[in-house]
């Protein structure tokens, strides 16, 4: 099992050139990605999570053919229908197993480090993966982090849902790979939409691929509707956290389209085919809505499709009908709605999309408080059933169980206790969730709580267990969804949640540096990056597409090297900030090129490289020489590369990435300008990063009069 593709074609290179290609990547149950305790040069070694098992085995094992092309034409792979670093350099499907091996390692990454860059990479993957180009949606998530870190201090509560929408994906990617229950209500409800895009319901591969797609849009989106609410709760913050007899913020959705046009609504129609749309996207949810609950939700409605449609109509603009609320849910799904319609042409949208989009709508207030209401007699026996919508029902338990890592912006949120992590298990359709808290919040034998923290509102006080052994925190999602032997509308459940809480010392490290910007952004700061290793100078349009032009694997490795520049100012003294500070401005680096940043990234493009499957060689450059064929094309189909250091087996480290620095000039085989290409672009940086965002590089030193 595993990445069948690169399997291929080192077979093909062996038979053909007679190149060894180099060992698979291999799996991270020994590899730490992030910079571990930063003490030594061999890497950090630690046991992969439960968690982390589940989504490794669902990615590497389930998934494979990901996205394959599957007729004749691409039957053989050495047809070079793929990208690398241009069009043409490798097979297609290579590609494909390329990309997999991307979203792989930047889950690993995350789950390592929990912090928003790193869930960045997640993001990002998925998006040019499953969507397209990155530079097409940025603004859904950019707008979400940008909200989050720097208006979020002025709320009441509030705690992070940028990495909190990663975790949540992950879980739910978990609990497919494990459960038979929910894989087999998967595959019953969405039998018929399966067999529409060309998929096998009986092909687990297909079944997978297909559930990673509709899920990661479900996941990771379901938040992007936030800066809405938050907004609104600054407002209401300041007059005391309330709505009543002062003034609040609604929103005119008219003015955001939910009325569209002609071509729209033939894309509308693609949604919810047999249904006569007009465009109106309250409308459409509301039909969906409707279709997905029948009669079992109507409560004396005589026409429960109007009535959700009103409901929709007044969510943003009469906050004071929701008991002073704003449903950010609600906003998500109209602000993925209309980027998707931008994005993704007619013959590409199909039903599940709209699965995804009602499965966003009901996750937070509307389901809870609108179409069923938990603290209503109305609400006995109506849970959400994992049958009625597998999306909605698996948004509904992932979103409540994660709960754990999110940074706390608002000022009550950080007087709270929640847990800095969480030790899940699963086995079959049985989640055993158990929330690590610091062990400072317990007394010295860990059996009693300390007196002091009984009443500290947040998680911790929800898993505080009560005489029956059940706590608030579960009693609340059995409120929403059916689990636990519940039986809603007469259909037995399996799924099975256990929650407790556990007390370790949070021993977590996580690598911080001075440099900081409200402005710089991945995405943009990995452009620039690339563009440095190019002498001519092109418009920002062109820079984008010159970057777009690579391979996922290949823009990834440049979005690393923007997040180690911090690390590598550090090591020479250095920060960059958008902000005026009293240090020397650097406007050009001198002999810690060679001496201190070229060894740290080459070292990082050393091992950015390894974690792909690369590794040294140099019999592509002799083939070229006698066959003809392109040395770069032989170089990638291969993933040797002469610059890269010589390892026993597939062992690497720090040290010996860092000490191959100094032998690029000196073994044969390597360019002239192998070591330049580590340095030649950190001078050019400086200038660019001040034109383009007012960022600067200071030097940690007294400032000269």
């Amino acid at each position: 099992m595993g990445y069948l593709a690169l399997d291929k074609m080192r077979e093909i290179n062996r038979i053909k050139y007679g190149i060894d290609g180099p060992a698979n990547p291999q799996p991270f149950e020994t590899v730490r990605l992030w910079e571990g305790d930063g003490k030594g040069d061999e890497p950090v070694f630690q046991p992969i999570s439960e968690l982390e098992r589940h989504v490794t085995h669902f990615i590497r094992e389930t998934c494979t053919n990901l996205r394959f092309l599957k007729d004749e034409e691409h039957a053989e792979l050495q047809d070079l229908d793929g990208t690398s670093l241009r069009k043409g350099q490798i097979p297609y499907n290579m590609e494909m197993d390329l990309d997999r091996r991307c979203l792989e390692v930047a889950i690993h990454r995350f789950l390592e480090s929990g912090v928003a860059k790193d869930a960045f990479d997640v993001y990002f993957c998925y998006l040019e993966m499953f969507v397209g180009e990155y530079g097409q949606t940025k603004k859904m998530i950019e707008m979400l982090s940008e909200f989050e870190t720097n208006a979020s201090s002025l709320l009441m509560k509030h705690r992070d849902h940028y990495s909190h929408s990663v975790y949540v994906f992950l879980i739910g990617l978990a609990f497919y790979d494990e459960s038979s229950c929910f894989r087999e209500a998967y595959k019953k409800k969405y039998a018929a939409l399966l067999e529409r895009e060309g998929l096998d319901r009986e092909n687990e591969q297909d079944v997978a691929g297909h559930f990673l797609k509709y899920w990661g849009l479900t996941s990771l989106f379901h938040d992007i509707g936030y800066p809405f609410e938050l907004s609104f709760e600054q407002v209401k913050s300041y007059f005391g956290d309330t709505i009543s007899g002062v003034p609040f913020v609604k929103f005119h959705m008219n003015s955001y389209q939910i009325k569209t046009d002609e071509g729209d609504i033939r894309k509308l129609q693609k949604l919810l085919p047999g249904q006569n749309l007009t465009g109106d996207l309250n409308e459409y949810l509301a039909k969906a809505m409707s279709l997905m609950f029948g009669d079992d939700y109507q409560n004396g409605q005589s026409d429960y499709e109007k009535y959700l449609c009103t409901v929709l109509n007044e969510k943003p603009e009469y906050p004071e009908k929701f008991n002073g609320y704003i449903d950010h849910a609600y906003f998500s799904t109209i602000l993925l709605i209309h980027n998707l319609m931008k994005i993704l042409d007619e013959d590409e949208l199909n039903e599940m999309y709209t699965n995804a989009f009602v499965a966003i709508l009901l996750h937070n207030s509307l389901y809870k408080f609108t179409i069923t209401n938990i603290k209503s007699d109305f609400n006995e026996n109506r849970h959400f059933n994992l049958n009625r919508s597998p999306l909605a029902y698996l948004l509904m338990l992932c979103d409540e169980l994660q709960c754990w890592d999110r940074t706390s912006y608002g000022q009550k949120s950080r007087g709270e206790v929640h847990p800095f992590s969480c030790e899940l298990s699963f086995e079959g359709d049985r989640i055993r969730a158990s929330y690590l808290f610091d062990s400072s919040y317990a007394d010295a034998s860990q059996t009693e709580l300390n007196e002091h923290y009984r009443t500290v509102k947040g998680t911790y006080k929800k898993l505080a267990p009560d005489a029956e052994g059940s706590c608030e925190f579960l009693r609340d999602i059995e409120s929403i969804i059916s689990i636990n032997g519940d039986t809603s509308f007469g259909e037995s459940n399996t799924i099975v949640l256990e929650t407790g809480r556990a007390f370790r010392q949070d021993n977590r490290f996580h690598s911080a540096y001075l440099s900081s910007s409200n402005f710089i952004h991945l995405y943009k700061f990995a452009v620039m990056v690339h563009q440095m290793n190019h002498i001519e100078e092109i418009t920002g349009e062109e820079m984008d597409k010159k970057f777009n032009a690579m391979s996922l694997e290949y823009k990834i490795n440049h979005i690393s090297r923007a997040k180690k520049f911090a690390r590598i100012l550090s090591e020479v003294g250095c920060f960059y900030s958008d902000k005026p500070m009293d240090f020397d401005i650097v406007t050009q680096f001198g002999d810690e090129l060679d001496t201190v940043m070229g060894p740290i990234e080459h070292e990082r493009w050393c091992f950015e490289h390894w974690i792909m499957g690369w590794r040294f060689g140099s019999d592509y450059k002799k083939i070229a020489e006698e066959t003809g064929r392109s040395e770069t094309i032989l170089r990638e189909c291969t993933k040797t590369h002469v610059d890269m250091p010589e390892t026993e087996g597939s062992g690497y480290t720090k040290q010996l990435g860092i000490a191959h620095f100094e032998k690029l000039t000196e073994a044969e085989g390597h360019a002239a300008d192998s070591r330049e290409k580590d340095t030649r672009s950190m001078n050019n940086l400086l200038k660019v990063l001040s034109e383009e965002d007012g960022i600067k590089v200071y030097r940690l030193s007294k400032r000269t009069q």
